[in-house]
């Protein structure tokens, strides 16, 4: 009796032994995985994003290194896309100096030409072209803070969804006045409403308004219409507006920045731009989602 007591206790430390030595094992492993995690969070704190953290198991740690790792992941991401939209600030801005070099050019020629004039009625037509020169410095100006204003980090805000005639008719109609002020003629008989709603930025909607303006004025012939035309499906809400190239397969230098900006703006209000251009029709489609 008194050896299978000694046995019985003998056994019990044995056994209370290995679970200690199995517990040190498993809880030395845990801190080993803590440690490297702790590490490779240091790497990236560091600047170190292609550092990938290893994931182990399938417990809380492995969780939270999966975790680290989509947050490492997505860093990585957030700079690619910061060092994409720098690369393409820098190459915007060496093309809006080559492009806003031209008129300026032009407006100092017309202005000296003027200035050595001896008589008003002498001046009038420098002042007229140099005038022309200050709209095409405007315009590039004006594009150059829609793309600032797109690109900026304040977030852009959607208005409550309402009838599309209201969201988007004052809009066109102020689109329509600033053409026929310079003598184009606007056709709205393909233009009808129906009751669908939409959502839109205001900002961005008369941004939008004065790039299309400033566009048709551009590149439309001035003696044939400019066709607004409004098109429905399930999803969407479609205004084109269509118009005669002045002058047909013409090849138009520039940032072609005026569009982006359109396309931008179009894609930050959840919808979509679509520019088809033929031999002599140049059409621009805004869809915009159904809500």
């Amino acid at each position: 009796m008194k050896y299978y007591l000694l046995y019985y206790i003998a056994a019990a430390f044995i056994s209370i032994f290995l679970w200690i030595l199995l517990f040190a094992i498993g809880i030395g492993k845990k801190v080993n995985y803590i440690q490297q995690l702790s590490s490779s969070v240091t790497q990236i704190e560091s600047g170190a994003l292609d550092c990938e953290i290893p994931i182990k198991g399938n417990d809380e740690l492995a969780t939270l290194a999966h975790g680290l790792n989509e947050m490492r992941l997505s860093l990585i991401e957030k700079q690619l896309k910061e060092a994409q939209m720098k690369s393409a600030q820098d190459q915007l801005v060496l093309s809006m100096a080559h492009d806003l070099r031209t008129p300026l050019t032009g407006l100092m020629t017309f202005l000296e030409i003027a200035r050595k004039q001896n008589s008003l009625n002498e001046c009038t037509d420098y002042i007229s072209k140099a005038y022309a020169k200050t709209t095409q410095i405007r315009d590039l100006s004006n594009q150059l803070f829609d793309f600032f204003l797109i690109n900026s980090e304040n977030p852009m805000k959607l208005e409550e969804p309402e009838n599309v005639e209201y969201a988007l008719g004052e809009y066109l109609s102020e689109l329509c006045g600033l053409l026929e002020m310079d003598g184009y003629h606007v056709s709205i008989e393909k233009l009808h409403w129906e009751p669908v709603q939409i959502q839109i930025c205001t900002d961005f909607a008369g941004r939008i308004i004065d790039n299309l303006v400033s566009n048709i004025k551009k590149y439309a012939h001035p003696d044939l219409p400019v066709f607004l035309i409004s098109e429905y499906t399930k999803t969407s809400a479609c205004i084109t507006i269509q118009n005669t190239i002045a002058v047909p397969d013409q090849f138009v230098h520039g940032t072609g920045i005026g569009v982006k900006n359109i396309h931008a703006m179009m894609h930050q209000m959840h919808g979509l731009c679509q520019v088809n251009i033929e031999s002599d029709t140049y059409s621009i489609t805004l869809k915009f989602p159904v809500i």
